[in-house]
């Protein structure tokens, strides 16, 4: 049942060259693990940052900063395009289609999105901007002019004002009418699809239908959910003004939302049929791993977080693994990966050359 793709299937060939553009307080890393589970499992190639666990947020992506891009052999030429090139990118980086499709060329283009005041409050909590506000308080965003954030918390204003927007390629200091616009409809053609969060394992059965992958690929275990004591109450005020200050996201989730019901009308009367299939498959993941395991909540965030007992399967390591521990792991994995590559190219140019010259000896 788990291996099974859907009620509606045709035969099709798995996708493995894919461009999640990751956003931020939207649920999207659980998405990430995800794909970081299904490549390592299927031996895919992982387009990863150099550092950390992201990318450099705040400028669009440039292939240049992924790890070994530029990595050479003994005879000068580039490893990676070698050994299949890039298949996956799925940690924070801004988008810019032109480097990602340069780095990973006819890749499955998507992303997620989230309703935008629940988005922006939890943004609010999670950079702390209470702290960081004059009055402690989150109606100072609607109170003090932009200047002032672009001096005080600049490092955080971005991901505040159309934060999912920018995200996707929307400059912070090109927010008028026009631009917003000309950002919309490219995203609007070049994505083949906008996940929706309030509609997660709706938008995973068409991911997994698109993707031509089976329902075992796209079973997850929530993680980094906040408390829901930690959250806050938003009154309609408070809501009308944080879609005025996020006016591009308000657009964009309206269309998207829209689009992704579409879709699902469109995928026909098995829809209903798959995504019960998939929440009894995905139950039967979260019940294996999670019957023994600890969670437990950050201090300062309080995210949810689960410790295994050290008896867990591999399996079940894997989806507990959150993207922090992912990358180290996965940037270890590509370096063996190209080093054995290397090694038995040496190898083989050696043998080439003795060869050669035994074959010159010859009288």
């Amino acid at each position: 049942m788990g291996t099974e793709r859907s009620s509606s299937a045709v035969r099709c060939e798995p996708k493995q060259r894919i461009v999640f553009v990751k956003t931020h307080k939207t649920g999207s890393s659980t998405v990430t693990t995800m794909l970081q589970r299904y490549g390592y499992k299927n031996n895919l190639n992982f387009a990863l940052p150099t550092k950390r666990h992201v990318f450099y947020e705040f400028v669009k992506f440039q292939a240049s900063r992924v790890f070994q891009y530029d990595l050479k052999d003994a005879k000068g030429n580039l490893v990676w395009p070698a050994l299949g090139g890039f298949h996956i990118l799925a940690n924070h980086a801004r988008y810019n289609r032109s480097e990602q499709d340069a780095l990973i060329p006819n890749a499955f283009y998507f992303t997620i999105i989230r309703e935008p005041a629940s988005q922006f409050e939890s943004a609010f909590n999670f950079y702390h901007m209470d702290k960081r506000m004059p009055k402690h308080a989150m109606t100072d965003m609607f109170q003090i002019p932009p200047k002032w954030f672009s001096t005080k918390v600049k490092h955080f204003f971005p991901f505040m004002r159309n934060g999912q927007m920018f995200d996707l390629g929307l400059d912070q200091e090109t927010q008028d009418n026009k631009t917003v616009g000309e950002t919309f409809e490219a995203l609007s053609h070049e994505m083949d699809l906008v996940m929706i969060t309030e509609y997660f394992d709706e938008s995973l059965i068409l991911l997994k239908e698109m993707l031509c992958w089976d329902f075992d690929d796209i079973t997850y275990v929530s993680q980094l959910v906040r408390k829901s004591s930690a959250r806050k109450n938003l009154s309609s005020d408070l809501m009308e003004k944080i879609y005025k200050l996020n006016h591009a996201d308000v657009k964009l989730y309206r269309h998207f939302n829209r689009t992704l019901w579409d879709k699902i009308h469109a995928y026909g009367p098995g829809f209903q049929d798959d995504l019960e299939t998939f929440r009894q498959i995905n139950a039967a993941v979260n019940e294996q791993c999670l019957t023994n395991a600890t969670m437990s909540f950050t201090r300062s965030q309080k995210l949810s977080q689960y410790a295994l007992p050290q008896n867990a399967s591999e399996k079940c390591r894997d989806y507990i693994r959150l993207d922090q521990r992912w990358v180290p792991m996965l940037r270890d994995y590509m370096a063996r990966k190209s080093s054995a590559f290397m090694n038995n190219d040496l190898q083989r140019n050696r043998l080439s050359k003795n060869v050669t010259v035994g074959f010159n000896n010859i009288k």
